[in-house]
């Protein structure tokens, strides 16, 4: 016969398990599938809310065979404790065996909350949130505190944060040690602390990544209460807004394989980028979203590249591949409908120059154009032009007329825009109402990839109406945040500087028609109507 045994072995709840020999469990054959979860023998298990308890072993039997399962995440014990307790599950049994070095806190009341972690050993059904408590004073401290944790710019509940309450002291606690009371948020971001003993706390929500029930700055999202929470007299209620706290702008990864050509990846942009080398020859960098792509060509052995506050050594590889295989050629016409006031952008696959101005020429729907503007900006040809509503447009690079860095010259090139007439645009008044006069806020009026249309800042008022005439008839959201310090950019929370994140909120807009008069007002007292969850990608947090 083979015998099953489990052996959890968690710090703070980590977890090993061991297999053993046990006799072969089988599922009854036959009737309907098992979903309920197991349930507790309490006449045979340890007793519950006991006074004066100072246990080593605690021991749960059940209805059903269980085992136990990611006791490292499921498993709080508060007040924490220091050492490795144990976990055995066998059978219809559950054992946790405290280590002969814990020594339990007088007069405390001791809370173990399962989690998740026991399920049924046949179908996996859950027993959720099991909780056992104890005493080892001569009572059973009952207060309690409940809240949730939101996002501060989804404003959806947070899931996978855990939830402390700490003793007041230095600030530093919540990056050197584990919180005095531990909670789990449920899928709606709610929790719950129970049996707390009368005290003063710090009220902490951690997105303990690396579970070790400790603040990492700056990779874990965090949110904390404004206050100080004063059992038993202060509000047993929190809502905690979550973010990530400001980083330093860093490199967190680099692409440098391909010869004339490196892309460095950040953490986020800085608002300053410096880019240099000792290549004694141009270097031309652009920047997008949270990457900067730098193009260059060296008959050079290595060089080295200086970005932000980086040095990298760059050893150019498969040239003549590249040479050979490059084709000079429009990668983008940046947007082929046009306002009026508009210039054309078109975007080539490597930086140029021209080398024959007479080879770029310009058509209307009637004739060729002999008088027009154009600058060169790294990889962007931009063509300046009094357009005239209504009317097509054609560009024509004849061969040879551009050269690249690498040495290319273009083969014939065309490309087309139309200028929008008025029939085809819209005009648009756009008003955000019930602003606190005395606050200092922000608003974005955002096109339909994220960019920024329009921006306005507010204060000592309580509406701004933005007025937009010959605009195109696209969907246009909105991003409103009260700007604390003044600064252009929403700011997320600091627990060490106590500053919450700046309120922000976003509404979507409503897609505007062609030739037709439109009008949208905006409560800031409005909750959000956009699924930021699924676009924080265009949130536009800086100028």
């Amino acid at each position: 016969m083979r015998t099953f045994h489990i052996l959890l072995l968690f710090s703070s709840l980590s977890s090993i398990f061991l297999l053993g020999n046990c006799a072969k469990i089988q599922s009854p054959k036959g009737g309907p599938k098992d979903v309920l979860p197991p349930k507790l023998d309490t006449a045979l298990s340890s007793p519950f809310a006991k006074t004066n308890f100072s246990p080593r072993e605690l021991v749960f039997y059940f209805d059903e065979y269980v085992e136990v399962k990611n006791a490292y995440k499921e498993v709080f014990i508060s007040p924490s404790v220091v050492y490795n307790p144990q976990i055995i599950s066998r059978g219809k049994k559950v054992k946790l065996k405290l280590d002969k070095r814990e020594v339990l806190k007088e007069n405390a009341t001791y809370n173990i909350n399962f989690g998740n972690s026991i399920v049924d050993f046949h179908e996996g059904n859950i027993l959720k949130n099991f909780t056992y408590f104890f005493s080892t004073g001569d009572k059973i401290d009952s207060l309690e505190i409940t809240g949730k944790v939101v996002n501060a710019i989804t404003n959806e509940p947070e899931k996978n944060f855990i939830i402390g309450l700490y003793r007041i002291g230095s600030d530093t606690i919540i990056s050197t040690e584990k919180p005095i009371y531990l909670a789990r948020l449920t899928e709606e971001g709610k929790f719950q602390f129970r049996y707390i003993a009368a005290g003063d706390y710090s009220l902490v929500a951690i997105n303990d990544k690396n579970l070790n029930f400790k603040y990492d700055k700056p990779s874990e999202e965090i949110a904390f209460a404004e206050t100080d929470v004063n059992l038993p007299d202060s509000t047993t209620f929190f809502t905690l807004t979550s973010s990530f706290p400001n980083q330093e702008p860093k490199i967190i990864s680099k692409q440098i394989n391909t010869f004339g050509k490196a892309t460095f990846i950040f953490n986020q942009i800085p608002d300053t980028l410096l880019v240099d080398s000792n290549l004694g020859s141009p270097l031309f960098s652009e920047k997008a979203k949270d990457s900067v792509h730098i193009y260059y060509s060296t008959e050079l052995d290595s060089f080295k590249i200086f970005v932000h506050q980086d040095t990298f050594n760059i050893r150019p590889k498969n040239k003549e591949a590249f040479l050979k295989k490059h084709k000079l050629e429009i990668s983008k016409v940046k947007q082929s409908d046009l306002l009026v006031t508009d210039t054309f952008k078109i975007l080539m696959n490597a930086p140029f120059t021209v080398i024959d101005s007479n080879k770029i020429k310009l058509k209307d729907s009637l004739r060729w154009i002999s008088e027009f503007d154009y600058n060169v900006s790294g990889r962007t040809l931009q063509v300046v032009y009094p357009w005239k509503s209504g009317r097509n447009y054609s560009l024509k690079i004849d061969s040879a007329a551009i050269r690249d860095i690498y040495g290319s010259t273009n083969d014939t090139l065309k490309a087309q825009c139309v200028i929008l007439a008025p029939k085809d645009l819209c005009q648009y008044e756009l008003t955000v109402k019930d602003l606190d006069e005395k606050s200092h806020y922000t608003i974005h009026v955002l096109k339909r990839d994220g960019s920024t249309f329009a921006t306005a800042t507010v204060q000592n008022d309580s509406t701004y109406t933005f007025h937009f005439k010959g605009i195109r008839p696209d969907q246009y959201d909105v991003e409103i945040f009260e700007d604390s310090n003044m600064n252009n950019k929403w700011d997320p929370g600091d627990y060490f500087l106590k500053r919450q994140p700046e309120t922000y909120k976003r509404f979507k807009g409503e897609k505007l028609r062609a030739d037709k008069d439109s009008e949208k007002i905006i409560s800031w007292k409005e909750a959000p109507n956009i699924d930021t969850k699924t676009n924080t990608q265009k949130i536009n947090f800086s100028k």
